[in-house]
């Protein structure tokens, strides 16, 4: 399953991490979060991987029907 841009920018509300913070912890620019979230053009698979397992990382869990929600056991 490939994640949207919208489910990263609410993935990351969720966490209460900015764009600058995701991207450090992806090793992915922020520009290019900004750029994805915003559907301005797609990013390399490579870097949606990045985000995803980072997101899923930090216990977010991602759906087919374009929902997240936290994995039960974390804060």
């Amino acid at each position: 399953m490939t994640v949207t841009g919208a489910q990263v920018r609410e993935a990351r509300k969720l966490l209460k991490w900015s764009q600058l913070q995701l991207g450090y912890k992806a090793r992915v620019s922020d520009a290019a979060i900004v750029i994805f979230e915003a559907a301005r053009r797609p990013l390399l698979p490579k870097n949606v991987l990045a985000i995803q397992r980072v997101l899923e990382a930090a216990g977010i869990e991602f759906d087919d029907t374009g929902g997240i929600r936290m994995r039960e056991g974390k804060p």
